[in-house]
């Protein structure tokens, strides 16, 4: 008598969909596209970074200000409880590497931004990947299809990026948000991916993104207590 077939209903119905034709071109057609998809993604946002209007506040003139100070090694002035050193350790190199001036300091640190928009472009990617991965070594219990594939999402997850610098955050607001999201994101995939391969590197690299992400913004603590208890709370349940 045969045995039993021990195959899981999530990897069936992922073989199933992966061998029907109409579905197999299309998300061939995605993974062709998506190389320039990304360019497409980062020429429109460069333009937002050459031509968005004047987004200046109080804190964007404190943030350029500890840039001067972190150049000029005045560390007293750089440490305190409020204002935290990183983005504006960003926006010393963008100074120094496109050798700004009075004239075109903003225009310098605009394309900082854009840097940090290209790194969130990165952490995106990584994100939605570490989400496939848990997905896929936890597997559906109950058999269920998932609507997005590996490609799908990353379009996805691109274009809610591009919605939100348009709308939240800005190429012309000199403020270190989108740069805690990027870390934050980057802490969110290494968590993700230790989950699904219980590798302790990425537990790792979860704590230096948090910690970075401190350096950036203080919120980042709350969110580094939660992703420790998350960590906890899913080995003593799966």
């Amino acid at each position: 008598m045969d045995a039993p077939s021990t195959v899981a209903p999530a990897q069936s119905h992922s073989s199933a969909r992966a061998a029907d034709p109409e579905v197999s071109s299309v998300l061939s057609l995605l993974r062709r596209l998506f190389p320039l998809y990304c360019a497409l993604v980062a020429v429109v946002t460069y333009g937002y970074a050459l031509y968005d209007q004047y987004q200046l506040d109080g804190d964007a003139i404190a943030y350029m200000d500890i840039g001067d100070l972190l150049r000029a090694h005045r560390w007293a002035g750089i440490v305190n409880g409020y204002w935290h050193p990183m983005y504006p350790a960003f926006l010393s190199l963008g100074h120094f590497l496109f050798r700004a001036t009075l004239a075109n300091e903003l225009h310098a640190y605009y394309l900082v931004n854009f840097g940090i928009f290209l790194l969130e472009m990165v952490a995106v990617v990584a994100f939605t990947d570490s989400l496939l991965r848990l997905r896929d070594a936890m597997g559906d219990a109950g058999g269920a299809a998932f609507l997005l594939d590996k490609y799908p999402l990353r379009y996805l997850g691109l274009a809610v990026l591009v919605i939100a610098s348009q709308r939240e955050l800005s190429m012309a607001k000199v403020r270190p948000d989108a740069l805690l999201q990027a870390l934050l994101l980057f802490a969110l995939a290494a968590l993700l991916t230790h989950l699904a391969t219980s590798r302790l590197r990425y537990a790792a690299l979860m704590g230096l993104a948090l910690g970075c992400a401190y350096l950036t913004k203080s919120f980042a603590f709350v969110l580094a207590l939660l992703c420790i208890l998350t960590l906890i709370v899913f080995r003593w349940l799966w």
